[in-house]
């Protein structure tokens, strides 16, 4: 009795905290839940939240009813072949967890970190996006960048020195938002450069600041994350199509947040 207790438990808490979870756990929570359907009789009775997540089904909402109406699983004892029926929609509902939506919003990601002689900084991205790239012509002290595989959404950071020691000695967050703006407004098929959203100090001294760039190949939206440290200017730029931006918000959001100094 206790050791199907415990087993019930598990279930219970892999089952109600699956969303978070990365994907290769969900795998094993979903081998977990075929396991406990193929061992019905070992499981006394699914949890009645989980089958409040099963509504999209007549059985998960005949549930809920029953669990709204305040049902408890003593009042409503369930048999040997609902209880199959219950745990089986539970597993194949799991599947759905396993599917990425369309925007994706990641949970398996990599730390890139780079680390040279006189600068250093890291960042969190997707595990399926490209490896780093620099471009050919060398404009910065350092580049790199990164791709999605699906393509539209790009993130690069660059490195430069600078004779000041702070972003403060460079101006505010507006005055360097401008200089922003005006250097995208210079570049060759830009029609108009629009800043969406205040530009703010961060926490660890950074500038945040996000533009919509309007040109020859399209609207694309730029969120910006700017440090100043040892001399050193410090740039992260994420750009997507204005399309992908809206569907990748919180991808594009996570790996900005992400970027540090070393």
């Amino acid at each position: 009795f206790l050791l199907a207790v415990a087993w019930r438990v598990v279930i219970d808490f892999a089952a109600a905290t699956m969303m978070k979870m990365p994907s290769r756990l969900k795998l094993v929570v979903l081998i977990l839940l075929n396991l406990s359907y193929i061992l019905n009789g070992f499981v006394p009775v699914a949890p009645f939240h989980l089958a409040r997540q099963c509504h999209t089904t007549t059985l998960g909402a005949s549930l809920r009813q029953n669990y709204d109406n305040g049902e408890s699983a003593q009042q409503a004892p369930l048999d040997g072949t609902f209880r199959r029926r219950l745990l089986h929609t539970v597993a194949i509902s799991s599947l759905f967890f396993l599917r990425p939506n369309k925007s994706q919003a990641f949970d398996d990601t990599v730390d890139f970190k780079r680390r040279e002689k006189d600068f250093g900084y890291s960042l969190q991205l997707p595990e399926t996006w490209s490896q780093p790239s620099n471009k050919p012509l060398k404009t910065h002290l350092d580049e790199v960048n990164f791709k999605n595989n699906a393509g539209g959404i790009n993130v690069g950071i660059t490195v430069d020195p600078v004779k000041i020691s702070s972003l403060q000695e460079f101006g505010t967050p507006p005055e360097v938002a401008a200089r922003v703006v005006t250097a995208e407004i210079n570049r060759d098929g830009v029609f108009q450069v629009t800043l969406v959203d205040d530009p703010v100090e961060l926490k660890d001294g950074s500038y945040l600041l996000q533009y919509l760039s309007e040109g020859k190949r399209g609207n694309k939206r730029n969120v910006c994350k700017i440090f100043i440290a040892d001399q050193k200017l410090y740039v992260l730029t994420a750009q997507a199509k204005e399309e992908l931006y809206k569907e990748n918000k919180e991808i594009i959001q996570s790996i900005v947040d992400s970027f540090s100094i070393l």
